[in-house]
């Protein structure tokens, strides 16, 4: 387990002063349950290592405590000649990511292009080799990058 720092806390001295001393005592307070907090989250992710989570309709998700995520969702033959997937989670910018594709057909030889991306959703068209969008075609998205 990495070393973690300690907040400082202040050393409350004697006073005849009751709001200085009272003053004092809030900062103290302050910082002790600040330092509880943190104490709390570190074990909690050191207990748990990763953070999971989504849902049918963004996808779903893995957070890893050092800052990276894997992102993923299954669309069901579209319809229409691209679909927009909205992260889950977003990446730090639109650089910190690769996303890739995958079709659920394979009963023809067909592609899955991502061809628009921001930092919280990437744009997908699947079509067959010879350049026609496949439409009934069910596809798997996903991203792995930075989050933090």
């Amino acid at each position: 387990m990495a070393q973690q720092n300690k907040v400082q806390l202040l050393d409350v001295p004697y006073t005849d002063d009751w709001n200085t001393y009272s003053f004092n005592m809030s900062i103290n307070n302050a910082l002790t349950s600040l330092q509880n907090q943190i104490d709390a989250l570190n074990t909690r992710v050191d207990k748990e290592g990763v953070i999971t989570g989504g849902d049918d309709i963004h996808g779903w998700y893995v957070k890893f405590p050092d800052g990276k995520v894997l992102q993923g969702k299954f669309f069901p033959a579209p319809g229409a000649s691209d679909v927009t997937w909205t992260f889950p989670i977003a990446f730090i910018d639109r650089e910190a990511y690769c996303v890739s594709c995958t079709p659920g057909n394979f009963s023809y030889p067909s592609m899955c292009q991502c061809i628009e991306r921001t930092n919280n959703m990437a744009k997908f068209k699947i079509h067959k080799t010879d350049g026609s969008t496949a439409t009934d075609s069910a596809y798997h998205v996903m991203a792995f990058g930075r989050w933090k």
